[in-house]
C-alpha cells in the first residue's frame, strides 16, 4: 500500500479461520506491526526483515505489546483500544491495517523520544558549566564534533518528522481514518510530537550557543595574532630606528 512516499507490505498468513489469520505489516520507516504471531515466529520475522532489508538497526528496539479482542456479537460494536487491549469488530485486514498505522507511528515516535533525550543528557553539562564558569572548557575541534553530532541527531528527527502525520493512506480509505485517530489519540502522539519538538528547540538553542561559542573562540584567537603581528611589526621598527642611530653615530 501507498502511503505518499513510504510504502506498507501487508503479508497474510492464512489459517482455517479468518480470525485466526496472522498478519504482518511492514512499514518503510523500519516499523514491523505484527498480528497473532507466537513470539518464536515473531522474532524470526524481525531477524528476516533486519537482515534482509534493514540499513541499520537498534541496539535496543523499541517494542510495543498490545493485546486484541473481537467484539464483534456486541451491539452497535465499535474500533477501539482501551487498556491495552484492541476491540476490533471485524477481521477485516484493512481495520488492523488502520491500526497498524498508529502502532508504527508510536514505535518510530519513540526511537526519536530516546535520540532527542541522549541528545539532552549528553550535552546538559555544558550549559551548566557556562553558568558556573562563564566558559566552556572544550577546544574549537571538540566543540565542532558537538556541534556536527546535534546536527545530526536533529535532522535524524526532522527528516522524518513527516512520518508522524496523518497518512496519506487515509485520504483514499478515509472510512478508516476514525480508528486511525482513536489509536492514535491513545497512544498521545499529537502531544509526543509537541514534547519532542519542544526538546528539538532546546537542542536547536545548544546548538547555536555551542555555534556562537566556537565562532567567539575562532574570533579571540584571530585578534591575538593580529596583536601579535603587530607587536612583531612594532619591534622590527624599533629595532630599525636603533640600527639608524647606531649607523648614524
Amino acid at each position: 500500500y501507498k502511503d505518499g512516499l513510504n510504502v506498507v507490505v501487508h503479508c497474510l498468513h492464512h489459517s482455517s479461520d479468518a480470525e485466526n489469520d496472522s498478519h504482518a505489516f511492514y512499514f518503510m520507516y523500519g516499523s514491523i506491526v505484527l498480528w497473532n504471531f507466537d513470539e518464536r515466529t515473531e522474532m524470526q520475522l524481525i531477524k528476516e526483515a533486519c537482515t534482509r532489508f534493514s540499513r541499520g538497526t537498534l541496539e535496543d528496539p523499541e517494542v510495543d505489546d498490545f493485546l486484541y479482542v473481537y467484539d464483534a456479537n456486541k451491539p452497535d460494536a465499535r474500533s477501539y483500544i482501551h487498556k491495552d487491549v484492541i476491540h476490533l469488530t471485524s477481521s477485516d485486514y484493512m481495520e488492523k491495517l488502520a491500526v497498524a498505522f498508529g502502532l508504527a507511528q508510536s514505535a518510530k515516535l519513540g526511537v526519536f523520544e530516546r535520540i532527542t533525550e541522549a541528545t539532552i543528557q549528553n550535552t546538559r553539562a555544558i550549559p551548566e558549566q557556562l553558568a558556573q564558569s562563564g566558559k566552556i572548557s572544550l577546544s574549537r575541534k571538540e566543540i565542532s564534533m558537538r556541534v556536527g553530532q546535534l546536527f545530526v541527531d536533529r535532522s535524524s528527527v526532522n527528516l522524518h518528522s513527516d512520518m508522524l502525520d496523518t497518512p496519506d493512506f487515509f485520504w483514499e480509505d478515509d472510512e478508516w481514518e476514525p480508528l486511525y485517530q482513536r489509536t492514535a489519540k491513545y497512544l498521545e502522539i499529537e502531544k509526543r510530537v509537541t514534547v519532542l519538538n519542544h526538546r528539538l528547540d532546546i537542542i536547536k538553542d545548544l546548538f547555536d550557543m555551542l555555534a556562537s561559542e566556537m565562532h567567539a573562540k575562532h574570533a579571540t584567537n584571530l585578534e591575538v595574532i593580529v596583536i601579535v603581528l603587530i607587536l612583531i611589526e612594532v619591534i622590527f621598527q624599533i629595532l630599525e630606528l636603533l640600527q639608524g642611530r647606531i649607523l648614524d653615530s
